[in-house]
């Protein structure tokens, strides 16, 4: 929920999420432990959104 309502300026907190999501993707799943590495961990707890689009025709 954190992830999908957490807004600054209408705009979604993380770059990278607000690129994917403006241009037309959905969180799909949320992995854990799915990026171990240090700056993973110490930013994100290991956590990774997997996101879809769906193609217009």
């Amino acid at each position: 929920r954190y992830i999908l309502e957490k807004k600054c300026r209408h705009l979604a907190m993380d770059s990278v999420a607000n690129f994917h999501l403006r241009n037309g993707a959905c969180a799909h799943r949320l992995n854990w432990l799915d990026d171990t590495s240090p700056k993973g961990m110490e930013e994100f707890f290991g956590i990774v959104t997997e996101s879809r689009r769906s193609l217009a025709d």
